[in-house]
């Protein structure tokens, strides 16, 4: 069985020093099995914090882990 998007991004996350949170958010991280919860055709949402954001204003870095989005969105946090 190959890996769910989510372990992919979090042992790239885990080898990357720059990348300093990765959480999953969203409905995958809902109870299964409820009218709540995510199903195969549910995205992933991510919240990631970094140390040099300008690397991720566009998707390419997705192709360097091998990923290749249908959408990719960014919304810079506020403090």
């Amino acid at each position: 069985m190959s890996p769910s998007l989510g372990e992919q991004l979090a042992t790239w996350a885990g080898d990357d020093p720059k990348i300093q949170l990765l959480v999953l958010i969203g409905s995958r991280t809902r109870e299964a099995d409820t009218p709540a919860s995510a199903d195969v055709h549910s995205d992933w949402d991510f919240q990631v914090a970094v140390s040099d954001p300008g690397r991720f204003t566009r998707g390419d870095w997705l192709a360097g882990i091998g990923l290749k989005p249908l959408a990719y969105v960014l919304r810079p946090g506020r403090l």
